[in-house]
């Protein structure tokens, strides 16, 4: 998400990130309007967790680079951003993210 902003007196052009952009008084203005899009976009659509052989069932480990795409933080301006790595146990047929939008803090530390 942003919006492109254009600086009235040096001409400098910006992505910004922040809806509270353009509504105050500044030197900045909107350009290009707030935007959704979805900045992650992956060549080959599949992946895989290499896992050791001697994993055993109920066992944590840390997974270094998420294949699932699960919201790693966000703020009050509506700014989200894709958790990287996390937490999981091994149940035995998959790995389970120790995970939920309700603990992101305890997550990110």
């Amino acid at each position: 998400m942003g919006n492109v902003g254009q600086n009235k007196k040096t001409g400098e052009i910006q992505e910004i990130g922040d809806l509270r952009y353009g509504s105050c008084e500044s030197d900045w203005e909107t350009v290009v309007d707030f935007t959704w899009f979805y900045p992650h976009n992956w060549e080959r659509p599949y992946a895989a967790y290499l896992l050791p052989k001697d994993l055993e069932v109920g066992e944590r480990v840390w997974i270094e680079d998420l294949i699932e795409d699960l919201v790693g933080g966000k703020w009050n301006q509506g700014d989200e951003w894709r958790l990287n790595g996390c937490e999981a146990v091994w149940d035995g047929t998959n790995l389970v993210a120790d995970y939920s939008e309700e603990n992101i803090d305890r997550i990110l530390g």
